[in-house]
């Protein structure tokens, strides 16, 4: 029976895990913050692109970061975290 998720390999360079690195580090809370970056700014995004139809099944996904934040697939994520 096939499956019904997508299989997707998300790839993020070292300007993105520097992003995340910044955003999500808060010692006080632990990985709390590190995993609400993760799902508002990387999950969200990649979402509404499979929704859209941008991204489908066994597309590679590449992200990115700039000064304003996530770049998914060459489209700069509308709200950072």
């Amino acid at each position: 029976m096939p499956s019904r998720f997508l299989k997707n390999e998300i790839e993020l360079d070292d300007a993105a895990r520097d992003w995340l690195a910044n955003k999500g580090c808060d010692p006080a809370y632990g990985a709390r913050p590190l995993r609400l970056v993760i799902q508002k700014a990387l999950q969200d995004t990649i979402a509404e692109q499979v929704l859209a139809g941008e991204i489908k099944s066994c597309d590679g996904v590449e992200v990115t970061a700039d000064t304003h934040g996530f770049v998914v697939n060459g489209a700069a994520v509308k709200q950072a975290a």
